[in-house]
């Protein structure tokens, strides 16, 4: 799979939503109050969505059949196609179910989809910004890229709140809280850092992964943390996440603390560091949050900055 160049320009509306992608074919795309589309149409057919009011995806329409998201249970028209688990997918057809269990890597990307008889029923590698190569199998699981749904009749993967362009690495309408990033395009995805940052919902930035450590005081993913402390030393590192850290917060293992409040300390982004827990199940308290921790336990506080 790889990009296609097509003919014509990308058009977008006022608000700053694209309405005419012609590399992907797609034009006359509709957006609700909430600037997300309910109407795409791709040469000679019309794709629909529906949503409920805080714009969760209930269903999409496209050539006569619906798929509906009820919670964990998706159905095609009136037959459930399969459920999703924290470890995969229950597929079923009629009165026959198969679990498909997922295999991902630190970013939540499928990497490896394995069968109840642990055979490999797909295989996915991806560029950082989740356009997919070397992909195989006979699976036709679609939650791929950060675990999120690829969106077959368009190719966009659908966060939530927004849509990613794997193509192009960015979103294709702006960000809600683009406001609050000021000095971050409104397109941008995980402020231009794939490898590192995921965005869980498509609307702040995840680090609450990175530090993790287990129950024997080991880092769930050693590269991952130390690719992260090596670039929270750069003058680059030092300077992104001031902007979002909040006064006192420290990076314990090298030593790093946050004077200030961040200028945009106060938006959706997750930091996590390393702290001592104290007290029997006490509250450790860190500027306007707190949280429940382990006696004597190193553990990793997770801010979520709202």
């Amino acid at each position: 799979m790889g990009f296609k160049q097509g003919s014509g320009n990308y058009i977008y509306d006022a608000n700053g939503n694209m309405i005419v992608d012609p590399n992907k074919g797609l034009s006359d795309i509709k957006y609700n109050n909430l600037n997300l589309p309910y109407s795409i149409t791709k040469g000679a057919n019309k794709i629909n969505y529906i949503y409920d009011v805080t714009g969760r995806k209930l269903a999409n329409k496209l050539k006569g059949k619906t798929k509906y998201y009820l919670g964990n249970f998706v159905y095609t028209d009136d037959k459930l196609e399969y459920m999703i688990c924290s470890e995969g997918l229950l597929n079923i057809n009629g009165s026959t179910t198969n679990y498909e269990f997922h295999l991902k890597d630190h970013l939540g990307n499928t990497r490896v989809a394995v069968n109840e008889t642990n055979d490999i029923t797909q295989e996915n590698n991806y560029y950082p910004f989740g356009l997919t190569f070397a992909q195989s199998g006979s699976s036709t699981n679609k939650y791929l890229y950060n675990g999120k749904e690829l969106q077959e009749e368009t190719g966009f993967i659908d966060f939530g709140a927004l849509q990613l362009d794997k193509e192009l690495g960015r979103w294709f309408n702006p960000d809600p809280l683009a406001e609050d990033y000021v000095e971050i395009s409104l397109y941008n995805y995980v402020a231009n850092n794939p490898i590192i940052y995921i965005d869980p919902d498509g609307q702040r930035i995840d680090l609450s992964h990175i530090l993790g450590k287990n129950k024997n005081g080991k880092y769930n993913n050693e590269e991952l943390a130390n690719a992260f402390l090596a670039f929270a030393q750069t003058d680059l590192g030092k300077k992104v996440l001031s902007w979002f850290a909040e006064k006192g917060q420290k990076i314990e293992e090298i030593g790093l603390e946050f004077d200030n409040n961040g200028k945009m300390h106060n938006v959706g982004m997750d930091l996590t560091f390393e702290c001592k827990s104290f007290g029997k199940w006490g509250k450790m308290v860190l500027g306007e949050f707190e949280t429940k921790m382990m006696v004597e336990q190193k553990v990793s506080l997770n801010l979520i900055l709202i």
